[in-house]
């Protein structure tokens, strides 16, 4: 789910009160009786506490689910009715859990974390091999953490069968290189030697992605520093560098130093 951007911390606390209060419904144990408002109750006040976290449409697409609006339609006393509000709020209440379970994790990952680095497309593409640039350098020095929203792995596969032989070609080169640093560990970690660590971050349960990449990780940066503090975007690309700022977010270019021999930027299409 796309959030907005109170502090993660407080997020979890709303999906706490939600979830606590569905628990206690009387439709989770026993016969429903008349609990088919409560049920109805909780729902809306779910709706209530949740949107100002979360944007509007994915709250109602994760509580006002085609079997909510059967059970509005039913009455009390209605055949299956006890089945079908105790089914639908065993099934809110799981997805409500792991998403609360998700934001935590990701909390806790990134606890007194500082010089966070999340680096757009362009930056692997057409500036010094990440495994060689000096990361520390754009963040006062020191062992960097780098961050990548799953959206630039996502672009640098798709970059693989680019019509521009050197973005494919440099593109294949990074993907072998970071699938190689990780091995068989998984994405949550890994050691570039003398330079820091690097992460791949997955989206987020039901996330629903921008319409373009750069919007999606300026979104991810934005995010992001609800749970760790000053994250920077880190970019070539001024465009990218306008949208982050607009939001907030700070911003690093990459130094000139980084391209190969100065060489002007080259479209990624």
């Amino acid at each position: 789910m796309r959030r907005r951007g109170l502090l993660v911390d407080t997020t979890v606390r709303a999906l706490n009160d939600v979830i606590r209060d569905g628990q206690n419904l009387p439709t989770l144990g026993g016969p429903v009786g008349g609990h088919l408002e409560m049920y109805v109750q909780w729902i809306m006040e779910a709706e209530r506490l949740l949107t100002p976290h979360f944007i509007r449409r994915d709250v109602e697409d994760l509580l006002l689910t085609p079997r909510y609006w059967e059970i509005r339609r039913a009455r009390e006393g209605y055949p299956g009715v006890n089945n079908l509000v105790r089914q639908e709020a065993e099934a809110r209440l799981e997805d409500l859990t792991v998403l609360r379970d998700a934001l935590t994790a990701l909390r806790d990952r990134f606890a007194g974390a500082e010089r966070v680095l999340v680096p757009d497309t362009n930056v692997f593409l057409h500036h010094t091999f990440f495994l060689e640039a000096p990361w520390g350098d754009l963040c006062g020095g020191g062992q960097a953490r780098i961050v990548l929203p799953l959206v630039v792995v996502d672009e640098l596969d798709r970059l693989k069968t680019s019509r521009n032989s050197k973005v494919a070609e440099r593109a294949r080169q990074v993907i072998r290189a970071i699938a190689e640093l990780f091995g068989s560990s998984g994405y949550a970690a890994a050691v570039i030697p003398n330079r820091g660590t690097i992460e791949v971050l997955v989206d987020e349960p039901g996330h629903v992605r921008l319409g373009s990449a750069d919007a999606e990780i300026v979104e991810f940066a934005r995010m992001l520093a609800t749970i760790v503090e000053n994250p920077t975007l880190v970019t070539g690309d001024l465009g990218m560098q306008v949208r982050a700022l607009t939001v907030g977010v700070t911003v690093i270019a990459v130094p000139e130093s980084w391209r190969p021999n100065n060489q002007a930027p080259e479209s990624v299409s």
